[in-house]
């Protein structure tokens, strides 16, 4: 029973992701450009440009945003239906430790523009970071990185921004999971910054085409070469029971 729950909960992720619409425009930068995004001293990054770098700036696919050196911004207004609940969620690193910045959503018509959510960003390592707003009355919300002096170059990737109960399963995750490279060619790696205890691979049709219990380790090594191309929902479970589903792309 517990699988075919969580069998039911994998395909029902995977639906509400294609029917729930992302609001931002260009969360990907795969234009390879800042279309739909403004602010000042900010670009992106192309793969290709820091070939031999030896530094992941795109977290997937082959551009990301960025901010500059020192003081920066990226932001982009879009419309929310008042009153309900969304989750923001982006993928982003800092090029420089012991540095942060509290990445916001503000109301855009409110006198002052308050912030309705945020989260800090701290990680020199792609990481998921997301959070909870609800829609003010005008729907109008403002998402906005901005970084002041002192801090060095950020970059971004995969900003996301959809009704809460179309990307939660259960309660929305608090677990951190990265899974990278992404896209990849059949070994990735997972990495949580709480112990994990099994993991779960489905291939787009539902089915499990790899899983295992693990020894409560905070990173592993998954090889699905051999298996088709395509969209992959990787499921981890950690000591503690909490779960989170995130994609992977096999090239």
């Amino acid at each position: 029973m517990k699988r075919i729950l969580l069998f039911t909960a994998i395909v029902m992720a995977i639906s509400f992701n294609i029917t729930a619409q992302n609001q931002v425009t260009n969360g990907d930068f795969e234009t390879g450009d800042k279309s739909g995004w403004s602010g000042f001293n900010n670009g992106v990054t192309l793969e290709a440009d820091e070939a031999g770098s030896g530094i992941d700036f795109c977290y997937e696919g082959t551009t990301s945003g960025k901010i500059n050196n020192a003081e920066g911004s990226l932001f982009q207004v879009i419309n929310l239906v008042s009153g309900k609940t969304y989750t923001v969620s982006f993928w982003g690193k800092l090029r420089d430790a012991d540095q942060s910045f509290n990445a916001t959503a503000k109301d855009e018509v409110t006198s002052g523009k308050p912030v309705i959510g945020s989260v800090e960003v701290n990680s020199t390592s792609w990481t998921n970071y997301t959070y909870d707003i609800v829609a003010p009355a005008d729907g109008q919300v403002r998402i906005l990185f901005y970084k002041p002096n002192g801090i060095g170059p950020f970059y971004v990737d995969n900003i996301d921004v959809r009704e809460a109960q179309a990307t939660a399963i259960g309660k929305t995750p608090t677990t951190q999971v990265m899974v990278s490279p992404n896209p990849s060619n059949g070994i990735f790696k997972v990495k949580a910054d709480e112990a994990i205890a099994a993991y779960a691979v489905y291939n787009a049709a539902g089915q499990v085409v790899k899983s295992a219990k693990v020894n409560l380790l905070h990173e592993l090594s998954i090889d699905l070469t051999g298996h088709n191309a395509g969209l992959y929902m990787v499921q981890v479970e950690t000591g503690n029971g909490a779960q989170t589903v995130s994609k992977l792309l096999l090239k």
